[in-house]
């Protein structure tokens, strides 16, 4: 092979980037149905850790909805949320994280100004941000779309950077799969026990 061949071939794998697609995992529950292309409801206590598809321990509910500024600086507070409440209405996602059963964020997501969005049955909340790395510039996009299944939150995650990394175009993609399962907070525990 010459060089000006092994050269293009080198620019063409960098130009065309690599992407992680993962299928929906075949033990978990199926995802729940409406008929039409209409939202589910996503009310009810997940938990804050995630279990991924290969079942190892993946970002937590709490940082996909509350991380703000670097990651550093919201990291360790959003780790420790235990659970995440969520109820909607029917354009509204209110979500709260909770420890030891005590409020410690809450937010409130809008379709009307864009904040999340119907699309195809899931509860989508888009976002992107400038990255810096040695040597990299770009920009990572993420979308997250929620909906439920009998286990819990089923999240569809998407990530895509790209960039320049010495000048070379460089573009990265994935999709994976993230289950949070149901939880209760105690005080609803005690009550259910009491009846």
């Amino acid at each position: 092979m010459s060089k000006w061949s092994a050269a293009i071939l080198t620019l063409f794998v960098l130009l065309a980037g690599c992407s992680n697609v993962q299928m929906y995992p075949e033990h978990w529950a199926q995802l729940e149905k409406t008929g039409d292309d209409q939202c589910l409801d996503l009310s009810g206590t997940y938990s804050n850790q995630a279990e991924s598809a290969k079942g190892d321990v993946s970002i937590s509910l709490a940082m996909l909805f509350f991380q703000t500024g670097t990651l550093e600086d919201s990291a360790s507070t959003l780790n420790d949320v235990e659970m995440v409440k969520i109820y909607n209405t029917h354009d509204e996602l209110h979500v709260e994280a909770l420890k030891d059963a005590r409020l410690v964020d809450k937010k409130v997501f809008n379709e009307s100004d864009g904040g999340i969005l119907c699309e195809e049955v899931f509860w989508t909340v888009k976002g992107s941000t400038f990255v810096s790395w040695s040597g990299f510039v770009g920009k990572a996009s993420e979308t997250n779309a929620y909906t439920v299944s009998t286990d819990g939150l089923v999240v569809k995650r998407r990530v895509v950077i790209g960039g320049l990394s010495l000048f070379i175009p460089i573009a990265t993609s994935s999709e994976i799969w993230i289950l949070y399962r149901n939880a209760s907070i105690p005080s609803e525990e005690n009550e259910q026990s009491s009846r």
